[in-house]
């Protein structure tokens, strides 16, 4: 043999095609590959997906058969999770007044709520979804003596919030009706619920002279200058 390559490059194609007498050596490399790493590397791949299908399903975290991921309607024993949330609201007097709520809370909240972020919940609560359409329903520890009420469109929020628990079954921390009281409770900054931010003159994006709609005008000194130092620039 007038070249002595290693195996790996006596693999490659090229190689082979320059070398027209090698053609055995391919077909037999073939046949050892094929038979050898090929099904070996398959077996492989495909136990450990066998085994993966077989723990998910020992361990019950497959998806139910009869839930429907795409459904809008939402059964009444569904997982869903919710939280006390310590708000503001804003009286005739321009004073703030504390007010507690009941809010839903999506898996993505929950999520940032574990990891200790500060927030507003002072604890959290897991309920099935007919029971969390009535505050009387919920676990006493969780409510507690504080005067209580349900947070502004209740039921659309709470119906979108235990939706996202179908897929996310690793996002079912707690059984139904644990109360969680762990959270980084901070009211800095306050939420105010009934806030209305009013952009003033100085928010608005300035607009060219032309298409002006504030009434502004620039006097013909002040604008000749302005021309003359982007034609300068």
């Amino acid at each position: 043999m007038r070249d002595s390559g290693s195996l790996s490059f006596a693999a490659h194609g090229t190689f082979f095609n320059r070398n027209g007498y090698l053609k055995p050596v391919q077909t037999l490399f073939h046949s050892y590959f094929v038979r050898n790493v090929y099904r070996r590397s398959w077996s492989c791949v495909r136990g450990a997906f066998n085994y993966s299908v077989v723990s998910a399903v020992n361990n019950g975290t497959t998806i139910p058969p009869e839930v429907d991921l795409f459904s809008e309607q939402v059964r009444p024993d569904e997982y869903t999770v919710l939280g006390l949330a310590c708000c503001f609201q804003r009286d005739s007097n321009g004073k703030l007044q504390e007010l507690i709520v009941i809010e839903p809370v999506p898996t993505s909240t929950l999520e940032t709520i574990l990891q200790g972020v500060p927030t507003s919940y002072k604890r959290l609560v897991a309920t099935a979804y007919g029971r969390a359409l009535n505050i009387a329903s919920l676990p006493p520890s969780f409510v507690r003596d504080e005067r209580v009420s349900f947070c502004e469109n209740y039921s659309e929020r709470l119906q979108a919030a235990t939706r996202t628990y179908r897929a996310r079954l690793d996002a079912k921390k707690f059984q139904l009706g644990e109360v969680y009281t762990k959270t980084n409770f901070s009211t800095s900054p306050k939420r105010v619920l009934n806030e209305k931010f009013e952009p003033s003159f100085e928010d608005n994006v300035k607009q060219d002279i032309s298409i002006d709609v504030y009434g502004r005008k620039k006097d013909e000194a002040e604008m000749k200058k302005e021309i003359d130092e982007l034609y300068n620039a």
